[in-house]
């Protein structure tokens, strides 16, 4: 048996033993469950599909016409990202789905349009139908999932950390509406610290029994890092959330536990994202631009030869890829002797960690200057891209030894450093150690192919404006 924490009456005294691991659920309700979230699978788009191709023949339409509305459909459903992973919380009821429809039927009445295979009457018909066959297909799937769950069926086994009010609160909330899904096994008071509750968490986290963090104050992120901290690579999905209190009356898309508010956090320890296309993605513009690029490389490789008769390449070793060490290339914007000099100039490092920054670095050469201030000196990086040590986008690898980082920095680690990515976009010099660690794991959590095109775009203003930094 798990003991409970007593915070009033309302708590339980104990929680199920579970074992090593989570309590299963039933395969068919997992099926169900999968369709009625639009979670992202095979399955639940070939189900849509067919839903699609319904609609449109009841509504009269012939084969290549239903599958022209199939195509418009699934493309507008991807750019309004109707499949995504959602944490059951997010996807209580119907209305939430009802949202997520308006631009995948209007990209499918604009398929049906511009094809021509249907009169302009019958799209409403069409649009119509698969409405009502795609809402009453998720409306039966969640009133057997809410059924399910009121017989304690899949329900998740949750954490819950806040005041002993908020406890009492929420354990109300989540007796009274077993429809979220979830159950809670382990609490942590906030307002009376107890170390033995924390450790018990991080048993029950390396073990794989947790599968939500219900958490009612963000100021208690310490514990959310501390736990990630803790828990291995290999670890099981947990997913954390933030709940609301009663007055702050959530509204729009954010999911609730009764009359409480829940905004979806992420996840505490998430797997590494599956990045084949960001890789094809990274080759190929690396070597169009290394190709591109050539004239520039030959003009500032003269100009850096020219300055002092030095060496035209500087590399250095840094972190890379799961800690590896690789060496990294650069235009040399420094004397030659520069590395030797860095310990002189210790007393002038005006950043804060494992990070290293001189203003007017008397190491740094004219033409070094003028190829910093464009950042110019970090082209021949693309090399290191093709050869897969780096990516275009990622965490700046840093020159240090890989044991100097702590746990929750190693993370930085899962995937390949960038030329440019989050930290020096949205802040550059002017973010603290701290601060750079945070924007790298928001970047590795948030991670899509969508996002590195949209920060290599802001890379070039940031560049103007002198806000990134180079380390």
């Amino acid at each position: 048996m798990l003991d409970q924490t007593h915070v009033g009456t309302p708590l339980p005294v104990a929680a199920p033993a579970f074992g090593s691991a989570r309590t299963p659920s039933p395969a068919w309700l997992e099926v169900v469950e999968t369709f009625h979230a639009a979670a992202r699978s095979t399955g639940v788009v070939a189900a849509d599909a067919l839903l699609v191709l319904l609609g449109v023949g009841i509504a009269g339409g012939d084969r290549p016409t239903a599958l022209i509305a199939v195509a418009g459909f699934l493309a507008g459903a991807w750019f309004g990202h109707v499949y995504r992973r959602r944490i059951t919380l997010e996807a209580q009821g119907v209305v939430w789905y009802a949202r997520l429809l308006p631009l995948p039927l209007l990209a499918m009445l604009a398929a049906l349009a511009a094809s021509g295979r249907q009169p302009s009457e019958e799209w409403l018909v069409s649009g119509i139908a698969v409405a009502v066959a795609l809402l009453t297909a998720r409306t039966v799937a969640w009133l057997t999932v809410a059924r399910a769950r009121r017989r304690e069926l899949g329900l998740r086994n949750t954490l819950a950390v806040g005041t002993s009010d908020r406890l009492r609160q929420l354990h109300r909330r989540l007796d009274g509406y077993p429809e979220t899904g979830l159950r809670t096994v382990a609490t942590v008071t906030t307002d009376a610290p107890n170390d033995i509750e924390r450790a018990r968490v991080t048993t029950l986290l390396q073990r794989g029994a947790l599968d939500q963090v219900l958490i009612s104050d963000l100021s208690e992120h310490e514990l959310l890092e501390e736990w990630a901290a803790s828990v291995s690579d290999n670890a099981v999905d947990v997913d954390c959330a933030l709940v609301l209190p009663p007055a702050s009356r959530p509204r729009g898309n954010v999911a609730r536990i009764g009359d409480l508010g829940v905004v979806a956090l992420g996840r505490l320890m998430p797997r590494r994202p599956r990045m084949w296309t960001k890789r094809v993605f990274d080759v190929a513009i690396a070597g169009f631009l290394l190709l591109l690029l050539a004239p520039v490389f030959a003009i500032v490789s003269l100009a850096v030869w020219l300055s002092d008769r030095g060496p035209v390449f500087y590399r250095q070793w840094r972190v890379g890829l799961d800690g590896r060490q690789f060496r990294i290339w650069k235009f040399r914007s420094m004397v030659p002797d520069a590395d030797a000099l860095t310990e002189n100039l210790a007393h002038a490092n005006i950043a804060d960690g494992l990070l290293f920054k001189v203003p007017d670095d008397p190491r740094v050469t004219p033409v070094g200057a003028l190829i910093r201030r464009l950042s110019i000196d970090e082209l021949p990086q693309f090399f290191n891209v093709v050869t897969g040590d780096m990516s275009l986008v990622g965490p700046r690898p840093l020159p240090v030894d890989p044991d100097d980082f702590n746990v929750a920095a190693r993370r930085r680690h899962h995937v390949r450093p960038g030329i440019t990515g989050l930290w020096q976009v949205e802040g550059g010099h002017v973010v603290d150690y701290d601060d750079m660690i945070k924007l790298d794991l928001a970047y590795i959590d948030g991670w899509s192919l969508r996002q590195d095109i949209a920060l290599l775009v802001k890379t070039v203003p940031a560049v103007l404006v002198r806000r990134s930094a180079a380390y």
